[in-house]
């Protein structure tokens, strides 16, 4: 049983949980709920995610006919942080210079947010390449056409209600090779060029820190290391993202194990939000609120 006494005074509750049909008799099981005279602050300090993906017909386990029921599990647990796919943020089309000749459709951008009213952070996870719409990050106009598509979203988005600080890009999932960071980091300066308010968010996954190009960390104003990775790789792999955090870089955890249905609920999901708090995390993420794996919440084997 779980209790959420929003609106119950201080002190000691009783009451009974009535069993019928059972046994013989009614059995009656004594139950005390003690509320404590604290109040919790309305919002957590710790963010927290876990690439739900709502922005979508259906993803992974989420379908249209049980994603109301998804919202409201996870909005009633204080997850913040959404993630969306690329598809809320297409590009449109451009001419050769680099102009919009048709402006990006924004009918998902706003599916999504009326879908998440109350967010702190809009997560995307734009999946980016080495080039837009044809134009490779080495040629001039790519500066110009990642200018003019972000300068339209940060805009459409302040219309709706939406600072660019609140806007975080995954540009490329775990770079774990140096080619990837190239593309982070062509992709990161023009951004940042156009609207140097949208945060850009990175999650690598170097197991050796050091093989990581020093261009990539500068791009990125969170970093989001692996929890698992860092206890695996110990001291000196907590010291570089420490490091980061003191030359002005925020940090997130996040972890990405599983099935979750085989892990410790304690070591893997809760000391995550103790190693954020030791570490000076702002953000909490786990891969991933609606993956099931093709299973089925109903039968844990398959789960």
């Amino acid at each position: 049983f779980s209790f959420k006494p929003e609106d119950l005074k201080a002190g000691v509750h009783k009451g009974s949980l009535v069993v019928l049909g059972a046994p013989p008799k009614p059995m009656r099981i004594p139950v005390e709920l003690r509320v404590l005279d604290l109040d919790f602050p309305e919002e957590p300090t710790l963010h927290v995610g876990g690439w739900d993906y709502t922005d979508c017909t259906a993803m992974y386990g989420v379908t249209q006919q049980n994603r109301g029921a998804f919202l409201k599990q996870l909005q009633d647990r204080y997850v913040d942080s959404p993630w969306a796919t690329r598809g809320v943020m297409p590009y449109g089309r451009f001419t050769d210079s680099g102009e919009f000749t048709e402006t990006p459709n924004t009918s998902r951008f706003d599916t999504w947010l009326e879908r998440w009213p109350d967010a702190r952070r809009y997560c995307v996870f734009a999946a980016v390449t080495n080039d837009i719409a044809g134009t490779t990050i080495d040629e001039a106009e790519f500066s110009t056409k990642v200018g003019n598509w972000i300068r339209f979203w940060v805009e459409y988005a302040e219309s709706r209600g939406i600072d660019a600080d609140q806007l975080y890009l995954l540009l490329v999932d775990e770079p774990h090779r140096n080619e990837q960071d190239a593309v982070i980091v062509a992709w990161a300066k023009a951004i940042k060029a156009a609207e140097p308010h949208v945060v850009i968010w990175e999650d690598p996954t170097y197991r050796d820190v050091t093989e990581a190009t020093p261009e990539l960390m500068a791009a990125s104003d969170v970093l989001c290391p692996n929890r698992p990775m860092m206890l695996a790789e110990g001291k000196p792999f907590v010291d570089f993202y420490l490091n980061q955090r003191k030359q002005g870089r925020r940090l997130d955890l996040y972890s990405c194990s599983g099935p979750g249905r085989l892990l410790d609920p304690y070591a893997y999901h809760r000391l995550q939000a103790w190693a954020c708090f030791e570490m000076g995390a702002e953000g909490t993420f786990f891969w991933a609120f609606g993956d099931n794996g093709n299973g089925n919440s109903w039968n844990e084997y398959v789960t």
